[in-house]
């Protein structure tokens, strides 16, 4: 059991004794509060501040518990904090809504928890004549805006807007996108839209002001541009989803920001293919050509393409490709996911199944960084991105030469804000 102390840090010039807040932990996911384990903060209930310093207070500190089975819901999970303004009556306004902390629950383990850096809330007052009004408060930086009709809608029963399973609320696409916004790692979980996640994992690492207002556009609007990319799912595709959650166990098929994300670009560029299912595999693949133009559309700036092969490569082009893996570009690749030590594939080694992207140079087992020269038949590791996680996802064993011949594509996008 992995735990977590998570609270929050408050900045103001009130007197404390006027001021109340409630703090919370949701996964954006399933929409679920996370309960404290030790019951010293609870939901939706007010509780006063605690002293740190002059004009400096903090919440109660909460323990969040999470088993080996559920650590990879950690990165779907945010911090909300609302804090209230008592008058000299009592009456109690509202004056800092829905605030999601800047700062990972992850970053709040038992070992780093009473140093971490908190995302500090601010509110303020002055006092102009006889009238207090406020001088400085904290918000967020989006602000869904609801229309009369909404745009995403899962059909499935109980999943209608405002059904009990609704997935597309606006509170669950707000907390969803700050989770995305502190965990920048988009996951196709059971879909087959490993290419827009591909897409988004960049651009979230390198544009996440265009990330935010393409999620904006599409919940509110239903379509968007990114540079001259434009997203515009159908009405009848993935606007209007159905078999949302899981048969089996009831979970979600793919996170809801995700869904709003990945499966609209996708669909986007499908001729004649709805994509209104996450359990859809065809509607859902992304060729090499379309990676391309995706990236050159919205703008990114791309070093190099090298060239899809069906064959795969051999050690030296793929050492060629390691020449720009590293800090300064990422990787972006289509391989065959045979050769991962998670998530799903074909099962043949020999088809280009699955996108993922490089995000540190390809590396012998000692860390030596591999070259025109390495040895084929060496043992190798890379860190990348794939199915929402970034790390070392390389099966064991795999050498240089097995690992090239799964490599067919590779387009090589600059590590620079745009």
């Amino acid at each position: 059991m992995e735990n977590y102390y998570p609270y929050a840090v408050v900045e103001t010039n009130v007197d404390p004794k006027f001021l109340k807040y409630n703090l919370k932990i949701i996964n954006a996911t399933t929409g679920k509060i996370l309960n404290d384990i030790d019951a010293r903060v609870k939901p939706n209930v007010d509780y006063d501040l605690l002293k740190i310093s002059s004009e400096l207070y903090k919440t109660q500190t909460m323990k969040i518990s999470f088993s080996e089975k559920n650590i990879e819901d950690l990165k779907d999970c945010v911090i909300i904090f609302d804090l209230f303004r008592l008058s000299s009556s009592g009456v109690k306004s509202k004056v800092v809504n829905t605030y999601y902390i800047h700062n990972t629950l992850e970053q709040f383990d038992e070992k780093k928890f009473k140093n971490v850096a908190v995302d500090k809330v601010r509110y303020f007052e002055k006092k102009i004549k006889t009238q207090v009004v406020i001088d400085q408060t904290t918000s967020n930086t989006f602000d869904l805006i609801l229309r009369s009709s909404r745009i995403f809608q899962c059909i499935d029963p109980e999943c209608r807007p405002g059904e009990p399973k609704d997935p597309f609320s606006k509170a669950r696409i707000e907390a969803g996108l700050q989770s995305r916004l502190n965990e920048p790692f988009p996951d196709q979980k059971y879909t087959s839209l490993c290419g827009p996640a591909a897409f988004f994992f960049c651009l979230i690492n390198l544009a996440p002001s265009k990330y935010k207002l393409t999620v904006k556009q599409l919940w509110e609007a239903g379509q968007t541009k990114i540079g001259e990319l434009s997203i515009q799912p159908s009405q009848d595709g993935c606007r209007c989803v159905k078999n949302f959650y899981n048969a089996t166990d009831g979970s979600l098929q793919i996170s809801p920001i995700d869904w709003i994300t990945l499966a609209s670009l996708r669909e986007s560029e499908n001729t004649s293919l709805k994509l209104n299912d996450p359990t859809q595999e065809v509607a859902g693949i992304t060729l090499w050509s379309e990676m391309y133009d995706w990236f050159k559309k919205s703008g990114f700036k791309i070093e190099k393409e090298f060239p899809f092969k069906p064959l795969g490569y051999n050690d030296i082009s793929v050492a060629g490709i390691n020449r720009y893996a590293g800090s300064n570009y990422y990787v972006v690749t289509l391989i065959s996911a045979t050769i991962l030590d998670s998530g799903a594939s074909s099962g043949t080694s020999i088809i280009p199944d699955h996108w993922i992207v490089w995000t540190d140079k390809l590396r012998l087992t000692n860390g030596s960084i591999v070259n025109e020269i390495t040895d084929p038949a060496a043992e190798v590791r890379l860190k990348l991105f794939s199915w929402g996680e970034n790390r070392q996802s390389i099966r064991e064993k795999t050498s240089l030469s097995n690992l090239a011949k799964k490599v067919f594509y590779a387009l090589i996008i600059k590590k620079e804000n745009f």
